[in-house]
Order: structure tokens, then C-alpha cells, then sequence
């Protein structure tokens, strides 16, 4: 029912209410059966923020920019646990052979992460682009603004890495996971370093 809704209303909706911190705790809850739907809430979310990005004023972008700092290293984790767990499920196809099914849950944590690391990406341009409009406007030489610090660490990053790889080796059949997971990656493309490279240049010889 949520897309029968407009972007602006829903956006309105996320953030005067309290309900991206209770999504953030119905996400993390390792017994909540409904994890698929909070995933899909929270694309909703992402999706009308990217929309209005450069329309909202400074306090709702700062709402939201210190709502992705404060939850975006345990919401992360979290799904990629979510990726990592396996039911025990195989399907038979026509020909005969089996295959581990995706499932909802996997998809819709793939597109989340997917969603999430985009904005977060454009959250920490645009606040660039701010530090560097204060520095403009008060004449101060390039650089006297510290950046603030970046949220996507190294370890957190490397295993966001190899998260993508089990995912692409364990669901290999499955086109979508393939291709949400190179989108993940292309994503974290502009952080990775030697060692990223090589882990990633080892998986495609395979």
C-alpha cells in the first residue's frame, strides 16, 4: 500500500514519527519472521530521501545524515548476516539439478544494502560540498573545515567484500543477487585498496 503513497508524504511520514528508529530495531531482531517488509520500508525510505534530497532544508538533511551515521555500521552487520544464513532449502529444476534458492528475505536485504550505500555515498558529498560553500563564504583557505569522519571503515568494508563474493559463489544461478552484488561493489569501488582488488581478481579467475 506504501506506493500507492506520494514520495513526499512518505518521506514527511519517516521522520517526524519516530519510525526509522523502531525500523532500526525490528530490522536487528534476529527473531522477527517480517524482515523482508522492514527491508522493503526502509527502501521506501532511501528511495524518497534520494528524491528530495537537494530539496530539504539543512535541519532535515542533518536529521537524517546523523540517523545514517548513528545506525549504519550495526544495520550493515546485520544484513550481512541476513546474506550469510542458509535454511537448508534446495530446489529441483527441470533438468535435474538442485539450487539454493534466494528468498525474499535476501533479496530485499541485497537491495537495502544497495540502497543504503548509494546514500550514504551522496550524503558524504553533499556534506563535502557544504564544508567547502562555509570555507567559500568565510574566506578560509581549502581544507580549514575537517571533513567528518568516513563511516564505512576498512574492516567493515572488507567484509562487506567478501560478503558479496559468498553471496555471488553461494546463489551463483541467481542473475538478480549477481547483479545487486556487483552493484554493492561498484559502490565501494572508490575505498577498496590493493588487497580488496586482489581478493575480488581471485574470486573472477575461479
Amino acid at each position: 500500500m506504501i506506493d500507492l503513497v506520494e514520495e513526499k508524504h512518505c518521506f514527511q511520514l519517516f521522520i517526524t514519527s519516530g519510525l526509522l528508529d523502531y525500523l532500526v530495531q525490528l530490522m536487528t531482531d534476529p527473531y522477527n519472521e517480517n524482515v523482508a517488509y522492514i527491508y522493503k520500508l526502509f527502501r521506501t525510505f532511501i528511495k524518497s530521501f534520494e528524491f528530495f534530497m537537494g530539496q530539504i532544508d539543512q535541519e532535515k538533511f542533518k536529521l537524517v545524515s546523523e540517523f545514517v551515521v548513528r545506525n549504519f555500521v550495526n544495520v550493515v552487520y546485520n544484513t550481512m548476516l541476513v546474506l550469510k544464513t542458509y535454511d537448508g532449502q534446495n530446489l529441483e529444476t527441470q533438468g535435474g539439478y538442485f539450487i539454493r534458492p534466494l528468498g525474499l528475505k535476501k533479496l530485499r536485504a541485497l537491495e537495502f544494502l544497495q540502497g543504503l550505500l548509494g546514500t550514504k555515498n551522496r550524503i558524504t558529498q553533499m556534506q563535502h560540498n557544504m564544508l567547502k560553500q562555509m570555507e567559500q563564504d568565510q574566506n578560509l583557505p581549502e581544507g580549514s573545515i575537517p571533513l567528518p569522519p568516513e563511516i564505512l571503515t576498512a574492516t567493515l568494508r572488507k567484509n562487506l567484500v567478501a560478503t558479496m563474493i559468498y553471496v555471488m559463489d553461494f546463489h551463483g544461478q541467481s542473475s538478480i543477487s549477481n547483479q545487486l552484488c556487483v552493484q554493492v561493489l561498484e559502490l565501494l569501488q572508490g575505498f577498496f585498496d590493493a588487497q580488496d582488488i586482489l581478493t575480488l581478481q581471485e574470486f573472477v579467475k575461479r
